[in-house]
């Protein structure tokens, strides 16, 4: 489309070249976030010529392009328009003066149509569903009513005059005639600060990195998400783990929503069609939680589609078709086709000179080749009556890692020792959902909503240094288990300014989690389920140019054999300053009941597992979060900060008590394993700047967060650095369209991660005696740069791309973990040294991928 939008001392907007009006609607309402309604067919064949309009206002520039045609435009908000037919208005020898509202309810219908059935003459009711109808009766016996939604009435003039107060039906039905059109930009950033809706374009991604068709990957090069690790595609959202980031697909609750180390989601882009995230406030019918909410939808879609995707590493198919008039059927499924590592994506240098420390202490690290497997997929039914919305959703996700390999070390051909280790871990998520909406009248909305979800993972570790004469051996197994069951009804009740939510939830988690160390030991042994019942209410109210949302949540549920009641309240403003700017606060309270708790193994590996508040012993996660911000935007330019403060209480960590390596085993600490409880503080600022034109779209995303855990038993009780602490972060997102090909480029920068450097330690100390600042190092920082182009072309009949994508462009070194095995002293030749065995664990290298898409 050669359509473009230039901003000058007075406005102008140059068609260049002939265009399709369907088009031009579509580019303004892309480049101001504007929603056009009209019948499909009445503008479908339509097309503007080379042409140039001077405009002021937005309005005016919709009235100009369309006042060659014979359409009415009615300006329903100061986003919405409506465009229908126009008709010409005649001689006539009476009057009538009537309205036309809804039969049940009585509220007026505003732009409701009166015509003869032959279309030459009709006119529209107004805001207030007034009409007046000026008629022959000579010409005319009869005329129709209609009203998007409603059954459409026919009416004598006889009858007509003698009551022209109309009431009309509701039927749902009658939407399908109409078409409503509503593209938005990439990243639409809520002026109210409650989220950001995510365009197609950033759901579809996959010309820049590795991971294809990714959108959570795509959703952690937003501002606030922590986007620094090759091997996590869980949402981290302003310090708070990845327990605090909810996500819900189709009703259903998702865990640990990760294949292959993290490297890519186990969600399908190809499979969604809306996004929204929210980072402070959340809507009052899910529970709250400490971090954020990603609502992932698969909408209804009026148009069939199969997709074909597949690359190096993975192949995908989605498809969306029709049952009936009023249902349709959606599938989705991908899968690795070979061994994934065969393609380096993840690697584990191997480097026998660098030197931890000066007293001639070697690390020796080690190379391995995992062999990984996986596949996911995603279906839904959806109907649609004349009043209500059913779908029956259903997901299933599953992963397995085989990891095993044997290291030999040698000093001046001198064999001193064998390194074993073997890694099994799998893991599933497999969940559906029953949605079903019902609309009671105009105002009224009836939502219910039943799900089942489960998460299962399972994982060995067997590590053994043989050496001459010793023999030293570590062993792990793992396993944990999360089972969700949910119903809810909530009721939608709308008036012209207020929105009144009002709902039910009913919850049951069961959690398993057995932990086995060395020599059979048992670790954990963990058994627990917990119900309770939420009531939910919210107020949604304008008052002018200012906004405010008030509500929430109270959970009954038992605790040490009481009932106890949790309150988590939430409110939002937004203030509208002028058109293109507005300030905007919030507040949130949560409750937090499942947990989701990170362990540390003797060699120094992460884990997570679930837990039950219950008591005192895993105590509820309670958070409060503050937001204010700013919000500008203009044609083709947005700018939003906002500048926040979270305090968490009730953080927890199982981990060792004691940090170093044993002086017996040499091996890293055996002491008793501890459950660590305490608060975290996060501080931080999110910036954004965002351009869009009609070829190029580009956002540049800052964010500063300080995040500092403080626990009793360790680090003197101060506060120290949280493991996920990034202090500065840095997006820049860069998408051209030229012609048929699609370019991207991407850079990210993050300070590093903290960890506790061993090799600082000369023997085994308990970490409350431990100095931040002296054992608590830091990673070198995160820098990567993506690129990737891709070719749109017509194959047939149908369309499809090529493309390639560089990850890593200038192959930046960035480290994701140090992982500590063994120490062990040798003297060969005089030559006495202290080596350390660990592995480095170094995140992908420069990758490149090759992809090819087909739509039919």
């Amino acid at each position: 489309m050669s359509s473009s939008v230039k901003s000058q001392s007075s406005k102008s907007f140059v068609v260049s070249e002939p265009a399709r009006l369907i088009d031009v609607l579509n580019e303004l309402s892309t480049d101001n976030n504007i929603l056009f309604a009209y019948p499909t067919l009445l503008i479908n064949e339509i097309e503007i010529p080379k042409s140039e309009f001077k405009y002021e206002e937005i309005d005016d520039l919709i009235h100009l392009i369309l006042n060659d045609f014979d359409f009415e435009v009615y300006n329903v908000t100061d986003s919405h328009f409506l465009i229908r037919k126009g008709v010409e208005k005649i001689a006539s020898n009476q009057v009538i003066t009537g309205s036309i509202k809804d039969a049940e309810t009585g509220s007026p219908l505003s732009f409701a149509t009166i015509y003869v059935p032959d279309y030459s003459y009709g006119v529209f009711s107004d805001a207030e569903g007034n009409f007046t109808l000026e008629i022959d009766n000579n010409n005319y016996d009869k005329f129709l009513v209609s009203y998007l939604g409603y059954k459409q009435l026919s009416v004598d003039v006889s009858t007509l005059m003698k009551n022209p107060h109309i009431r009309l039906n509701q039927n749902a039905s009658i939407i399908e005639d109409v078409t409503i059109e509503y593209l938005i930009p990439p990243y639409l950033i809520s002026k109210d600060g409650e989220s950001v809706t995510l365009g197609k374009q950033v759901i579809s991604s996959k010309t820049s990195g590795i991971f294809g068709n990714d959108i959570l990957r795509n959703i952690q090069l937003l501002s606030g998400v922590s986007a620094v690790s090759d091997d996590m595609a869980s949402l981290r959202i302003r310090g708070s783990n990845a327990e605090g980031s909810k996500i819900i697909l189709d009703g259903i609750p998702l865990y640990n929503v990760s294949h292959y180390y993290g490297i890519f989601s186990s969600i399908n882009g190809s499979f969604i069609q809306k996004a929204q995230l929210y980072k402070n406030a959340q809507p009052i019918q899910y529970n709250n939680t400490s971090g954020g909410l990603l609502i992932l939808d698969s909408g209804f879609n009026n148009e069939s589609k199969n997709v074909l995707d597949i690359n190096f590493l993975t192949a995908s198919i989605a498809t969306d078709n029709k049952i009936s008039d009023n249902a349709r059927f959606q599938f989705a499924g991908r899968t690795s086709y070979r061994n994934v590592n065969d393609t380096k994506f993840i690697n584990f240098q191997n480097n026998n000179t660098s030197n931890f420390s000066e007293n001639n202490t070697d690390n020796q690290f080690v190379a391995n080749d995992p062999l990984f497997r996986f596949y996911d997929l995603n279906a839904s039914i959806k109907i649609r009556g004349e009043k209500s919305k059913i779908s029956i959703n259903g997901f299933l996700s599953n992963d397995r890692l085989i990891n095993d390999y044997t290291q030999d070390y040698s000093i001046q051909d001198f064999m001193i020792g064998r390194y074993i280790y073997k890694n099994t871990e799998e893991w599933s998520n497999k969940g559906a959902s029953l949605k079903y909406d019902y609309h009671l009248n105009q105002n009224i909305e009836l939502k219910t909503s039943v799900y089942a979800s489960h998460y299962d993972f399972t994982s060995s570790l067997f590590s053994e240094l043989q050496l001459p004469q010793k023999e030293r051996i570590i062993s792990n197994a793992n396993g944990t288990s999360i089972k969700e069951l949910g119903a809810s009804i909530a009721v939608d009740v709308k008036s012209n300014t207020r929105i009144i939510t009002t709902g039910i939830e009913l919850n049951n988690y069961s959690v398993t989690h057995d932990l086995v160390g060395d020599r059979d030991r048992t670790i954990v042994d963990y058994s627990d389920e917990i119900s309770y019942a939420t009531l939910f209410s919210q107020v949604e109210q304008k008052l002018g140019d200012l906004k405010i949302v008030a509500g929430g949540r109270l959970a009954m549920t038992e605790q040490k054999d009481k009932l106890k009641a949790l309150f988590s309240p939430q409110a939002t403003m937004s203030y509208k300053l002028d058109e293109g700017s507005s300030l905007k606060a919030s507040y949130g309270y949560s409750n937090q009941i499942l947990r989701e708790i990170e362990y540390e193994s003797r060699l120094g590996q992460n884990y997570t597992f679930y837990r039950l508040s219950k008591g005192k012993k895993f105590p509820i996660l309670k958070t409060h979060k503050f937001m204010v911000g700013y919000n500008y935007e203009t044609s083709g330019f947005g700018f939003d900060i906002e500048m926040y403060f979270k305090k968490i209480e009730g953080v927890m960590q199982l981990t060792n008590e004691q940090s170093g390596f044993d002086g017996n085993t040499n091996s890293p600490g055996f002491g008793m394993f501890e459950l660590f409880k305490g608060e975290r503080r996060v501080i931080g600022t999110d910036v954004t700047l965002s351009y869009k034109n009609k070829n190029y779209t580009s956002m540049l995303s800052y964010t500063l967060s300080k995040s500092e855990d403080r626990y009793p038993q360790i680090y003197k009780g101060n506060y120290f650095l949280s493991q996920d602490d990034r202090r500065h972060q840095i997006n820049w997102i860069n998408n051209w369209t030229i012609d048929d090909f699609e370019i991207s480029a991407n850079f990210i920068y993050a300070s590093g991660r903290p960890y506790i450097a061993l090799e600082t330690l000369d023997d085994l100390r308990p970490k409350e005696i431990l100095d931040p600042k002296e054992n608590q190092n830091i990673l070198i920082p995160y820098v990567r740069m993506d690129v990737g182009l891709q070719y749109n072309f017509k194959l047939g009949n149908h369309q499809a791309n090529v493309g390639m994508s560089v990850y890593n462009l200038f192959n930046r070194d960035n480290v994701k973990f140090i992982q500590y095995s063994h120490k062990f002293d040798t003297n060969v030749m005089g030559n006495t040294r202290s080596i350390i065995v660990g592995t480095e664990g170094e995140l992908l290298d420069r990758t490149v991928n090759l992809n090819f898409g087909l739509r039919f």
